[in-house]
């Protein structure tokens, strides 16, 4: 979504716009989305849940999703307004709109050609070095002869979507095996941006170590990537979350997406995971995720491991059964009530600071869940004009070089803001800055 958004948005200069896309279609991970745009209302909520993202380039996301919104009604994208619900008991104030990822990726690319861009499908960029005319020379090699290419550009804005994709940079940075994490994203997403900029000295950023995913039906499940959004066990937040040793190891509560828990997850050392519920969470409705009782079913359906026990004895059996200590696991859903009961929710190790309804109505059920990784938080360092920042004690822009998307670094920190948002807000404002900054080098060439 940001590639498009910035093409689109530099075109509008009259300027000419190649795209290099490495896949063979474009879209992205925004196109395995479910459509939702959103950011919090403001920067105070923002800053209140992810106080270690860069505050800057968080309130330039929310400040300017609106204006987002009409640029894109005004590209002929349609947009319903969104109400996100089921998230608990909290009532977070957020700024969203629904749309239809495949028609917005139809739109924008015909938006894109009849303005004069041009596409380059399965040609992945490989590196990038500074033209001394004051530009940028990418390279790149087409999916079909591996033959390089060289591209000289007065401006190029990476927006190639993080490095999820990539386990020798997860394994560098996010977990020491990667292995155990699904990619719930596009394969082509594997820090190309990142690693280019990083080796001309672009700066990284902070939150290197935090992702945006959810935990997904587990291993032997066999998931396909029109399924992600159906294989992904969003009711975390009011479930127990047990380990292999039965106990709880995260506040299942800490975010309104499942995020934090999915990172939690992933640093365990077995990279599994347990949600425990009884009957009346299973028939709950959680808004827009939908019935718990469906997610439970469907995991089972892509082979997934789950289990319906009649009695907390069944429960213990059945766990037993899958490796998990049954007994304790037992004892941490007893001692969750409890807390429950009391209203002690912060007096648990760790706290349950939200959501703390009690599960004690059998049938109880068991749901084995792994991570799934959307996309990488930390990233390029950039300001608010999305120039990439050099790797220096002044940290000055790297002429020529932009980003968008989340190649761009630390706008979400363990809390997630919103990836459509931030790709909608940083493509509009790098393609338009890349664009002005082409302009103002006269050069024969004039690209």
């Amino acid at each position: 979504m940001a590639g498009l958004v910035a093409a689109v948005a530099a075109a509008h200069h009259s300027v000419r716009v190649l795209i290099l896309e490495k896949g063979p279609q474009a879209g992205g991970s925004m196109a395995l989305s479910g459509g939702l745009i959103w950011s919090y209302a403001s920067l105070r909520a923002t800053r209140a849940d992810i106080p270690d993202g860069n505050g800057a380039l968080q309130e330039l996301v929310v400040t300017s999703l609106e204006a987002g919104f009409e640029w894109l009604a005004e590209q002929g994208i349609e947009l319903e307004e969104a109400a996100l619900t089921g998230l608990g008991d909290r009532k977070p104030s957020f700024n969203a709109r629904h749309f239809d990822p495949s028609a917005l990726t139809k739109r924008l690319i015909g938006v894109a050609e009849r303005r004069g861009c041009r596409f380059a499908f399965e040609t992945p960029m490989t590196a990038l070095e500074a033209d001394p005319e004051g530009g940028v020379v990418a390279t790149a090699a087409t999916e079909a002869n591996g033959t390089p290419q060289r591209f000289r550009a007065n401006s190029v804005i990476l927006a190639t979507g993080g490095f999820q994709g990539n386990a020798t940079l997860l394994r560098e940075h996010l977990t020491p095996r990667p292995e155990r994490l699904r990619l719930r994203a596009n394969p082509w997403s594997s820090g190309d941006g990142f690693l280019a900029a990083t080796r001309l000295g672009a700066a990284t950023t902070a939150g290197l170590d935090s992702f945006y995913g959810h935990n997904m039906a587990a291993n032997p499940a066999t998931i396909a990537p029109e399924e992600f959004l159906d294989a992904s066990m969003k009711f975390g937040r009011v479930a127990v979350a047990v380990d292999r040793q039965g106990n709880r190891f995260s506040d299942e509560s800490e975010s309104y997406f499942g995020e934090t828990l999915a990172q939690d997850t992933a640093a365990l050392p077995e990279g599994r995971a347990y949600y425990l519920l009884d009957q009346v969470l299973f028939e709950a409705e959680l808004g827009g995720a939908g019935r718990v009782g469906t997610m439970v079913t469907r995991a089972a359906a892509l082979g997934g491991a789950t289990l319906k026990a009649k009695t907390l004895v069944d429960l213990e059996a059945g766990l037993n059964a899958w490796g998990v200590d049954g007994h304790r696991a037992r004892a941490t859903l007893s001692s969750f009530n409890e807390a429950g009961r009391n209203g002690a929710g912060e007096r648990l190790t760790p706290p349950r600071r939200h959501n703390l309804r009690l599960l004690e109505s059998p049938p109880y059920y068991a749901v084995a869940v792994q991570p799934g990784i959307t996309f990488t938080m930390g990233g390029l360092a950039v300001d608010r004009d999305m120039r990439v920042l050099a790797r220096s004690d002044r940290a000055a822009p790297i002429r020529g070089l932009y980003a968008a998307g989340v190649d761009v670094g630390n706008i979400s920190h363990r809390r997630y803001l919103g990836g459509l948002a931030q790709a909608l807000v940083s493509g509009r404002i790098a393609g338009d800055n890349a664009a002005r900054h082409a302009l103002r080098i006269r050069q024969p060439r004039n690209r």
